[in-house]
C-alpha cells in the first residue's frame, strides 16, 4: 500500500518533513527507516520516527495469539501514552529516528525483509473463501486496496492482498483465510471492536 501511495503522490512529497509511525506486534527492526527506502531520489527530511506496539491481527498463525479485551485495552493504553510523547518531543524539537541505527536495519533485514520478500508474491494470491460466505460483503467494504468484489453471487479475490487481514477478522462466518489456510479459531475484533 505505501509503496502505491509513493509512486502515486512522489511528486508532492520531495522537500517534505516527515514524521513517520510504523505499528509493529513485538519489534520491527527498521519498519519506521524502510519507508524511506520507497523515497529514494526525492528530497526530504525524517524530523521523527517511531514504533508502537499494537495487537496482533494475524488470527490464523498459532504462534501468534489474538489478545483478549484487557491486553488490547493495554495496548490502546500504551499506544495513546507514546503518542502524547511523540507530541511533546516534537513541540520540544527533538528529533527522534528509531530503526535508523544499523542493530535495527539488520534486524529488520533478518526478521522481515528477507522472509516477506519471498512471501508477498504467494500472498497476493493467496485469499480463500469457503463455500460457508454468506456474501455480507463486509470483507469487500472493509478492504483497503479493493482486492475483493462481489461477482456472480460469491467473493472472489482480484490477486492484490496486501495481508492487512480484514477480510479474515470481519467475515462472521469465518471463511476467509490468507496464506495459511487453517480454520479460523478466534478473529482479532479491533482496538475498538469490529464485529
Amino acid at each position: 500500500i505505501m509503496e502505491d501511495f509513493v509512486r502515486r503522490h512522489r511528486s508532492a512529497l520531495i522537500g517534505k518533513e516527515f514524521v513517520i509511525l510504523c505499528t509493529q506486534l513485538l519489534f520491527s527492526g527498521d519498519g519506521a527507516r524502510t519507508f524511506t527506502d520507497l523515497l529514494k531520489g526525492v528530497d526530504h527530511r525524517v524530523v521523527y520516527a517511531a514504533h508502537i506496539n499494537m495487537p496482533n491481527n494475524i488470527c490464523n498463525v498459532p504462534i501468534l495469539p489474538v489478545a483478549g479485551p484487557e491486553r488490547i485495552e493495554k495496548y490502546k493504553r500504551d499506544a495513546l501514552t507514546a503518542l502524547d510523547r511523540i507530541s511533546d518531543d516534537l513541540r520540544r524539537g527533538i528529533v527522534h529516528r528509531k530503526g535508523f541505527n544499523p542493530f535495527s536495519m539488520l534486524l529488520g533485514l533478518l526478521t522481515q525483509r528477507l522472509y516477506f520478500r519471498s512471501v508477498m508474491p504467494h500472498a497476493r494470491k493467496s485469499v480463500r473463501v469457503s463455500p460457508a460466505c454468506n456474501l455480507c460483503l463486509k470483507c469487500v467494504r472493509a478492504w483497503p486496496v479493493q482486492n475483493l468484489k462481489a461477482e456472480s453471487g460469491r467473493i472472489v479475490p482480484k490477486d492484490n492482498c496486501t495481508l492487512c487481514y480484514r477480510c479474515v477478522n470481519l467475515c462472521p462466518k469465518k471463511a476467509i483465510t490468507v496464506l495459511v489456510h487453517g480454520k479460523v479459531r478466534r478473529q482479532y475484533e479491533g482496538v475498538e471492536g469490529q464485529k
